[in-house]
């Protein structure tokens, strides 16, 4: 495969693209355009301006002429988020300002992302959870056994005592104000938290879901077999007797469907999943329930930034590439590129925004 040539032109919105047979990776645009040259060995999505790069085996950030702005210097890096990345050196974690100078010396053995300007961090002396700010200095005392890795709306999960751990949950304030809500039921780890307001819960004593608010009451009285946050107005839940679908902030019932899975609402449509175990099983609807883009595709991701990556099998070889909201490729297909997906340059994370791959941090 030869090396495209890159595009010299103006633009706020990038994907990394990785070529398989040259082994380098860079940035497209929105057209498909090569902008930042695949001179590096691995690189991750821009945010707050800056992007990490690898070269060789060590780590840096460049900015969007794809020049260095940190050198290589690092184990391993994270995005930026609140100003700071976590950075590897000597096997232990720390956290960089955008002059590539230490803010929190390394010293954490697990990284984590800031969010809202709070990170989760372990108290080395006592192996209890707390968060600092962008200082490293504790803002929240350390004193609880687990805490969920994002602040969002204000507020976070924990838990007090692990081996009691239903009866000791609750959500803290950025102040660190606890507020006790023992719970029946949870989600997998990462997706307890706030959302437009609203709360997914089952508290102690309830054999259905629903919705609190920052007081612990419910809005939305437990109905549901198991709800998840709110995006964009609506919310996935699961209906007594295994249907899937949405409902409003009032907990109307919008959406109800048959299908496999459901996703939450991206700019306008929904990525729905209606066979599992079938082929070409995915595609998109809008917020009536109507499919605008009908399932054709074999692995889809949200849209964002007005495109979406999806992934289809054809023979023996895998394609991918990204749709516009008409359902047609305006990238691709193509079996010889890997891409990520399209954010905003001078971006801010969101967690509620991106793949479960994106939250890893590597």
């Amino acid at each position: 495969m030869v090396m495209p040539e890159v595009v010299k032109k103006d633009f706020d919105t990038v994907a990394v693209v990785h070529y398989y047979d040259l082994g380098k990776s860079g940035y497209i645009d929105k057209e498909g355009d090569l902008v930042i040259e695949a001179k590096f060995d691995d690189a991750k999505d821009f945010y707050e301006g800056l992007a990490p790069v690898r070269v060789g085996d060590k780590w840096g950030y460049i900015d969007k002429t794809g020049e260095f702005v940190i050198e290589p210097q690092f184990e391993k890096a994270d995005i930026f988020s609140s100003g700071v990345a976590a950075v590897m050196v000597d096997d232990k974690w720390g956290y960089i300002d955008k002059t590539g100078k230490f803010v929190i010396p390394p010293s954490q053995d697990e990284p984590t992302r800031f969010s809202e300007g709070l990170a989760l961090f372990v108290d080395e002396e006592t192996d209890k959870i707390g968060y600092v700010d962008t200082t490293g200095k504790f803002v929240i005392k350390p004193e609880y056994d687990y805490g969920e890795r994002y602040f969002l709306e204000g507020y976070v999960t924990v838990i007090k005592d692990f081996n009691n751990l239903g009866s000791t949950w609750g959500i803290v304030d950025k102040k660190g104000n606890f507020l006790s809500m023992p719970v029946n039921s949870f989600h997998s780890f990462g997706l307890n938290h706030f959302s437009e307001g609203l709360y997914p819960a089952c508290k102690e004593g309830e054999e259905f879901w629903g919705y609190v608010d920052h007081t612990g009451e419910y809005v939305i009285e437990p109905k549901f077999i198991k709800c998840f946050p709110f995006s964009e107005g609506l919310a996935e839940v699961i209906f007594p007797g295994g249907d899937l679908g949405y409902i409003d902030k009032e907990g109307n019932t919008v959406i109800r469907t048959k299908f496999d899975l459901v996703y939450p609402f991206s700019e306008g449509l929904a990525l729905v999943d209606v066979d599992v175990f079938g082929d070409k099983a995915c595609g998109y609807i809008d917020r009536t329930g109507n499919f605008v883009i009908k399932p054709q595709f074999d692995y889809a991701e949200n849209f964002s930034q007005g495109l979406a990556l999806v992934s289809f099998n054809e023979g023996k070889e895998l394609k991918e590439g990204f749709i516009d909201k008409t359902g047609e490729f305006v990238i691709g297909p193509t079996e010889d590129v890997s891409f990520g997906s399209f954010r905003r340059v001078d971006g801010v994370f969101d967690p509620r925004k991106v793949n479960s791959e994106e939250l890893r941090i590597y």
